[in-house]
């Protein structure tokens, strides 16, 4: 693809699929997902070195993977962007070897094929396209090998046009958890370096900006069949992840879910119930903040501070 007459590698995903996150205790974060977010477990792993958990409530195979493994720093793993089909996949890796980009990794899962990029500021996202339809025949809930195949050759077998996500997919309710949503909504991370940032989110991963603060604070991003999934702040002292954003069905929900946190002893960081959004903030185990939200209509253009454009991320 071309961005101002260059060539780009311009992914172009659909959507945010997952965040993957490093923990300290595997079981702690699982239950802390499953049991207080409400989300549920579809998938656990203990193979290759690899202890592994995956929760998602129908959305797609998972929402939210957690690994526990020594050595990896605690917090954002990486994120997982679903592309439109495996052909995208293997045209946009083509595009990256015109350009002399390597990739992180390349990788086979058996329900996924990915290719796996850095962004400048260190973090990592993988960019992948389902293979099969039916993932709840491979993520059960029980035990599940997804790590240890061999590394996937962009190409072989020939790539598929077929979308293979589901349309609407039936959605699950944990019904003893705290809150109840629906899916990932999006996630919020910092820049100090707002420019450079861009540069990868949009000629690389292949994002769309559909607002930009005047002064540069805010930008928010999207995917083909999304309306937003991104949004990067500008930050003085630190790159990496600020939160992960989970999308609660209504505002109904969301009230229900802080009145259950608060009863039962969760902290609640911060709390917003105006214009832009209903929502709240609380911390997981190793103390990643986690948005349970639900928006409201926002016109962009109508936004005068800074605090206003933030509280919208």
């Amino acid at each position: 693809m071309k961005s101002n007459g260059k060539i780009t590698v311009s992914m172009h995903p659909r959507r945010i699929g997952h965040a993957n996150l490093t923990v300290r205790d595997l079981d702690r974060s699982v239950k802390f997902y499953n049991l207080i977010c409400g989300i549920e477990i579809t998938g656990i792993e203990h193979a290759h070195g690899i202890d592994a958990g995956f929760l998602s409530n129908g959305n797609t195979h998972h929402d939210v993977g957690l690994v526990q493994k020594a050595g990896l720093p605690i917090g954002l793993n990486h994120f997982g962007w679903e592309m439109e089909n495996e052909l995208e996949l293997v045209q946009a890796y083509r595009r990256m070897e015109q350009l002399g980009i390597e990739a992180e990794r390349l990788t086979d899962q058996g329900t996924s094929r990915s290719v796996y990029l850095k962004a400048p500021d260190g973090s990592s996202h993988q960019f992948y396209a389902d293979a099969i339809k039916d993932w709840r025949s491979v993520y059960t809930g029980g035990n599940v090998v997804l790590h240890g195949r061999p590394t996937w050759a962009p190409g072989d077998p020939v790539p598929t046009t077929d979308a293979r996500y589901q349309v609407d997919p039936p959605l699950r309710r944990v019904d003893d958890a705290l809150a109840h949503p629906a899916k990932i909504g999006r996630a919020v991370m910092l820049t100090t370096d707002m420019e450079r940032a861009l540069s990868f989110y949009t000629d690389t991963a292949g994002l769309e900006p559909f607002y930009r603060a005047p002064d540069g604070s805010l930008v928010c991003l999207r995917g083909s069949a999304s309306s937003y999934d991104l949004a990067l702040v500008a930050d003085r002292e630190r790159d990496g992840l600020e939160r992960i954003c989970f999308e609660m069905p209504n505002e109904e929900e969301v009230d229900l879910a802080e009145k259950a946190m608060r009863k039962a002893g969760q902290d609640i960081v911060r709390r917003q119930d105006d214009e832009r959004k209903r929502g709240f903030v609380i911390r997981d185990p190793d103390g990643i903040p986690v948005e349970l939200f639900r928006d409201r209509e926002v016109d962009f253009g109508r936004l005068r501070s800074n605090v206003e454009r933030l509280a919208i991320a």
